[in-house]
């Protein structure tokens, strides 16, 4: 379901003012949150003018002045598009827990999806074959059952991460290091057309901002503060995905790296992260079977079957079970049961055999 915020007058006018505010230059980032606490705190209203000014504000006024024009033209263009202040109740409370988190992020599609758990699928742009195959093979299996694979958008493996998920017509986040209306890279434009429509796409740059190569660097941040952990496929030793691991390890998440041929460069990266503590992954059980909070926690109170497929996959992780059982300890209804356990063996969480259902553990194939 797409989750809209209505934008009255007084909602435009707040969301305008939290805008000036995240563009005032002489300002630190903290010093701006402080504020936002302040004024929580006293008032209804957020006119930050008056503080800003011994920010030398004055200064940058008509700068602001055409920004803020501009945002509110962008929020006017679409229903789908949005401006989440820091302190609403879609802001996402892990980037909260950034160093320097940003004030006002841009949306366009389902805000729904900021309450659901993700996980991070990152990795060169320049990939094989190979890491392709798995790049799609997980964002595929992750976002059946209502976990959100989220990438950058960039070629290569971003690409793949995005156009699995949206086959199924399924959840995916892509974080953007450009403004919204500009299209990057310009052979994504169609991609990022239908995620619009079935998807989410951030960014904390306003609308129209150019993609400069600053910026990307600053949005793996966000990439990894989004999601429950990150999973990195094919990366150089200098290489964004590597920077987004970083990120993610700051913040204390889980790092998953699927490993490749060790003659290989393009894959060092990778292999270092192994090296120095992060989890080999063959198969995207081995995530599961290291996170299943991932299938509890994003599950929809309203999806039936999400949930008969996470009360399968605890009960049958515990032990090998005959479908009998299942269906005298689940609440669930006969359909649910059986597409809940048609869509876990389908994307290989579980094997059916002879005698009932048990855990994948042994993996014949990435595909």
């Amino acid at each position: 379901m797409i989750i809209n915020i209505d934008m009255t007058k007084d909602n435009i006018e707040k969301v305008l003012s939290f805008v000036r505010l995240a563009f005032t230059s002489g300002i630190s980032n903290k010093d701006k949150i402080h504020l936002i606490k302040k004024f929580a705190r006293g008032s209804n209203s957020y006119d930050f003018n008056s503080s800003l000014s011994s920010f030398n504000y004055s200064s940058c006024q008509k700068k602001l002045a055409a920004l803020e024009q501009v945002c509110k033209d962008w929020l006017c263009k679409s229903k789908l598009n949005h401006i989440i202040c820091y302190d609403d109740e879609f802001y996402p409370s892990n980037l909260k827990l950034l160093y320097d988190p940003p004030i006002v992020v841009f949306c366009q599609g389902n805000l729904n999806l900021l309450r659901y758990k993700s996980i991070a699928i990152v990795g060169s742009r320049v990939a094989s074959d190979y890491s392709k195959d798995i790049a799609h093979s997980f964002s595929s299996a992750f976002s059946s059952i209502g976990v959100s694979p989220i990438s950058g958008l960039a070629k290569g493996i971003d690409t793949v991460v995005a156009q699995a998920a949206l086959r199924n017509r399924a959840s995916t986040i892509a974080v953007i290091g450009n403004g919204h209306e500009i299209t990057y890279p310009k052979s994504n434009k169609q991609l990022q057309y239908k995620l619009k429509d079935l998807g989410l796409i951030l960014s904390e740059y306003p609308p129209y901002t150019p993609p400069l190569p600053i910026n990307f660097p600053r949005r793996n941040r966000i990439i990894s503060a989004l999601s429950e952990g990150v999973c990195v496929i094919e990366a150089k030793l200098k290489s964004g995905s590597l920077i987004t691991a970083k990120f993610g390890l700051d913040l204390g998440k889980d790092i998953f790296v699927v490993p490749g041929p060790i003659v290989t460069s393009s894959y060092s990266g990778s292999h270092n992260l192994i090296q120095n503590g992060a989890k080999l992954v063959m198969h995207h059980n081995d995530i599961i079977e290291e996170m299943p909070q991932l299938l509890r926690v994003s599950s929809n109170p309203q999806d039936n079957v999400i949930k008969a497929m996470y009360q399968c996959y605890y009960h049958i992780s515990n032990k090998d079970i005959s479908y009998n059982e299942l269906k005298n300890i689940l609440e669930s209804n006969e359909d649910d049961l059986n597409s809940a356990l048609l869509e876990l063996e389908l994307y290989n969480f579980i094997h059916h055999q002879r005698h009932g259902y048990s855990l994948a553990r042994l993996y014949k194939s990435i595909k």
